[in-house]
């Protein structure tokens, strides 16, 4: 798997404009389409726009999708629409983000070659996903495998 054919899948909720940017410029590179689901509920600027779609209409292009939904349609609708939008552009896979994660600059690079070093393992595999830093605090949320038996 190349990350080539990898689509990123960001949900947005009144997002902080700045760092909806920074995230939407950390994935640019690496992944081949950015799907962003504005999925605010109301406008939250007199020109009817939301900070999601002031930051990524204006960069509307081969590499960034906007589906604004006018409405908070939850969650999983608006990933499940992403998720639509990925398929037809071909992806291989989904990157699921939301919009106050900044993945690091190698992350999709490193989560791609551990999905195929654990692809290569036995048992199938449904997903892999980053080790979450709080900035905040620096501490890392705990590693946890699903399977039998349930690890940390």
């Amino acid at each position: 798997m190349t990350t080539a054919s990898i689509v990123a899948v960001v949900v947005a909720y009144h997002p902080n404009a700045e760092r909806l940017a920074q995230l939407l410029a950390r994935l640019a590179p690496q992944v081949a389409h950015t799907v962003c689901v504005d999925n605010s509920d109301a406008p939250s600027q007199p020109n009817g726009a939301t900070p999601a779609t002031d930051v990524a209409e204006p960069k509307d292009s081969d590499h960034l999708t906007v589906l604004r939904l006018g409405r908070n349609a939850g969650i999983a609708h608006a990933q499940n629409l992403g998720i639509a939008q990925a398929r037809q552009r071909g992806a291989s896979h989904v990157l699921l983000m939301d919009q106050d994660s900044l993945p690091a600059p190698d992350m999709v690079e490193k989560l791609a070659g551990a999905l195929h070093r654990l692809q290569s393992s036995p048992g199938p595999v449904a997903a892999v996903g980053p080790v979450a830093e709080d900035l905040r605090n620096g501490g890392a949320a705990p590693f946890v495998r699903i399977g039998f038996p349930f690890n940390r």
